[in-house]
């Protein structure tokens, strides 16, 4: 499975379980998936999307898993950014 086609998957769950995620198509659409990726992922704070997608079983099509399966499609700070959160660490600095 291609980085594209686990997003995709990824999308189609979400949609499937109610939510869809409007925020980082958007984000797609205007900075291409990589980027769009690496945006949600580097951030100190958990997001919102994360966190639903864990609560509702998602947690292995999270962004910060495919991030995690991918990671030669990242920079190293959103690789370890994906992998503390995963771990369930504090990204904070």
């Amino acid at each position: 499975m291609t980085l594209e086609e686990l997003i995709d998957k990824s999308i189609r769950l979400s949609v499937a379980a109610g939510r869809p995620p409007v925020r980082f198509l958007q984000m797609w659409e205007r900075h291409g998936l990589c980027t769009a990726m690496k945006l949600c992922v580097s951030r100190a704070d958990e997001t919102s999307g994360y966190r639903w997608a864990v609560e509702h079983g998602l947690k292995e099509w999270t962004l910060e898993m495919a991030v995690d399966r991918f990671p030669e499609r990242f920079d190293g700070l959103t690789v370890a950014y994906a992998r503390m959160r995963l771990a369930g660490k504090s990204v904070r600095a």
